[in-house]
């Protein structure tokens, strides 16, 4: 066999998406769109989703000797580093709605696919196996705490969620993790939830040329300093609150009649 013709064609950056509660890939109706952060005028966009929940890019600006192969890989990624990565910037937004909308910043050309976890939102449905914990997170002054993140745990198990800019978060629980107690007949099982908010707007930043809607870099958003929560007139570091079979569990700081709001108080 002779070799006619010897073509090297690389992708400078993959993302790998999956829902930030179960984990699942995510891949409908899925749009991701990338830019340098110096040139966010050059944003290419890409709708192609594997069932891994994997979208790819093959032509990005300024990556063109990386891409056609002209410069070994080792010149990106291997020490001494001759082409620096450039900064680019990721959205990724679902057309279907049931996840929010995550801005990413991240080094391109990518050794990896990216991992990019998405929130689920409040009208997204709930998955088989589920319970369902929802919160409606506002501040002192009884305004929305826009992109706080709801932090659940359980009998060693955590999972959580993050806040649109209504403040509203809705969380799916599996079934399958162990009860914390029988509960009652009319209750049925019980699993005793200790709630904790990260809320710090200050720590929130945006983008290098993202639009006035989108939310902020998704990594400000999770690493947000812990806030303290209202449980019933006293500001502690967590609540706990009795999650059953019988419907949501909406986490609120006071009981009713009072209105069904989680109130936090954001650290200095």
């Amino acid at each position: 066999m002779r070799v006619l013709e010897h073509v090297i064609r690389r992708a400078g950056l993959a993302v790998r998406l999956h829902d930030l509660a179960t984990g699942l890939p995510v891949r409908d109706g899925i749009t991701v769109t990338a830019w340098p952060e110096a040139h966010p005028e050059l944003r290419v966009a890409t709708t192609a989703v594997t069932g891994a929940g994997i979208a790819g890019f093959t032509r990005l600006p300024g990556l063109g000797a990386f891409e056609d192969g002209s410069t070994a890989r080792a010149d990106w990624f291997a020490s001494p580093v001759r082409f620096p990565p450039v900064p680019y910037v990721v959205r990724v937004e679902d057309a279907t709605r049931d996840h929010l909308a995550v801005v990413r910043q991240v080094p391109v050309p990518a050794a990896a696919p990216v991992e990019v976890a998405l929130p689920r939102s409040v009208r997204a449905p709930i998955p088989a196996g589920t319970l369902t914990v929802v919160a409606s997170i506002v501040t002192e002054a009884g305004q929305p705490a826009a992109w706080a993140v709801l932090g659940l745990s359980a009998g060693g198990y955590t999972t959580g969620g993050v806040a649109d800019d209504r403040g509203a978060v809705l969380v799916p629980y599996p079934r399958a993790v162990p009860p914390t107690a029988l509960g009652t007949p009319g209750s049925g099982p019980l699993w005793r939830v200790t709630v904790r908010v990260r809320y710090r707007p200050a720590d929130q930043f945006g983008a290098p040329g993202a639009d006035a809607g989108d939310p902020p870099v998704l990594t400000s958003v999770l690493t947000q300093q812990p806030a303290l929560v209202d449980d019933a007139g006293v500001f502690a570091g967590s609540l706990q609150r009795d999650l059953t079979t019988g419907g949501p569990l909406v986490v609120s700081s006071r009981a009713a009649p009072a209105p069904a709001v989680l109130v936090v108080r954001t650290a200095p």
